[in-house]
């Protein structure tokens, strides 16, 4: 009976605590496309991807996540990038 209850207690406060949402959007999906058109992008560079957070208490963001070809050489690559990140709210 004590098993019982602590496993609907468990599944019960699952709800109650677990309503943050985060949804990865990628470049060739077509809510990427439909998100850009309403938004906007904020950063230069080309868009690599998107996360839309979502909580209950804390609200809603984007971040942004773009790469542009750097200015400057590198040791490591033949191509080098800088990533550039945004936020908006």
């Amino acid at each position: 009976m004590k098993n019982h209850f602590l496993i609907v207690l468990t599944f019960i406060s699952s709800f109650s605590f677990g309503q943050d949402k985060i949804q990865r959007i990628l470049p060739r999906q077509p809510i990427y496309i439909n998100l850009l058109d309403d938004l906007g992008n904020p950063l230069k560079g080309d868009p690599v991807l998107v996360l839309n957070y979502f909580a209950e208490k804390e609200g809603s963001y984007l971040f942004y996540f773009n790469e542009a070809k750097s200015k400057s050489e590198s040791y490591l690559t033949e191509n080098p990038k800088d990533p550039y990140a945004g936020l908006y709210i």
